[in-house]
């Protein structure tokens, strides 16, 4: 049996996510905060001792009251989540429950852990039975774009802790729960989505965006160490582009531009995604019937 219980840390302080919410101002005391997977309910407390409105449930140590929060917390609990369908639907629960911003880290590699591992799913055991899925930075935001379809922004001051904006227009994926059509249904739709925008100039990785302050007057250019910018008028390719002031068409066509390429990261992690979910992952062994919204961190770890 998977001892997920013994991932929890035993601490006396706030976690550094919470440190740092607190220090640019995402958490004031105007903010309600719901910490999914709180653990012994530290960060709970603490908030709360703080005269914030805090709220925290753990499967394990803390069976505290489940709320929509404008903060939702999900803070080293994706990667140790043994099943990947369950790891899915966690996600998306705690973006559903989330009324301004989902906060979500992932613990960084530990190569202490790996002593005596046993490879399980698509991450390995420890030898104290705790389960551990591996990211970087990159997998990380990709498999974030992919389930939740909107652009992760990084925390700073923290590492491997990362905020979505919450779009109700936007509704996580579960692709776990459809079938294999309509998996291939909408893998057809994104590859679609994806040759639409490739029409488009991709800004590339390379692009830097600059601001040139000349008097009273703010000028906006983008510089390429390549040639390889396209000036809109005559297609002909830069390595420097100006853009003119806000009033601009060419700055107007280059937001166009940064809005498409976010956009084709989305669509390229979620095909990602769709192709490299195994079937046999999708038959989740449990008693618990599950259909939209997702259901609360269940014990699925008696596949061993």
């Amino acid at each position: 049996m998977i001892k997920t219980e013994r991932t929890t840390p035993s601490r006396n302080s706030p976690s550094r996510p919470i440190k740092s919410l607190l220090e640019i101002g995402m958490i004031n005391s105007s903010t309600s905060v719901f910490d999914y997977g709180c653990g012994y309910g530290v960060d709970v407390k603490f908030l709360q001792s703080q005269g914030i409105k805090a709220q925290g449930w753990d499967l394990y140590h803390y069976q505290g009251k489940i709320i929509k929060a404008d903060l939702v917390t999900l803070l080293y609990v994706l990667n140790v989540i043994a099943d990947p369908k369950e790891r899915e639907w966690v996600l998306g629960y705690c973006y559903e429950h989330a009324l301004s911003h989902l906060i979500i880290s992932y613990a960084p590699h530990q190569s202490y852990l790996e002593a005596h591992k046993t490879d399980y799913n698509d991450g390995y055991l420890t030898q104290w039975r705790t389960f551990e899925k591996t990211y970087n930075a990159e997998e990380f935001k990709n498999y974030l774009r992919a389930v939740l379809g909107i652009e992760p922004l990084i925390i700073p001051n923290v590492g491997n802790t990362y905020a979505v904006k919450i779009n109700p227009k936007v509704k996580p994926i579960y692709a776990y729960c459809l079938s294999q059509e309509n998996r291939d249904k909408l893998l057809i739709n994104y590859l679609r989505q994806r040759s639409r925008l490739k029409q488009s100039w991709i800004v590339p990785d390379h692009v830097s965006f600059e601001c040139i302050n000349k008097g009273k007057h703010l000028y906006f250019r983008i510089r390429s160490p390549f040639a390889d910018i396209p000036n809109p008028e005559s297609q002909k390719k830069t390595k420097f582009l100006y853009l003119g002031n806000k009033k601009n068409s060419r700055l107007k066509w280059y937001e166009k531009c940064v809005k498409k390429t976010m956009k084709l990261k989305i669509v390229r992690a979620k095909i990602n995604y769709l192709r490299g979910i195994n079937p046999k992952d999708c038959r989740l062994k449990t008693d618990i019937k599950l259909s939209p919204p997702p259901f609360f961190y269940s014990p699925i770890h008696d596949h061993i």
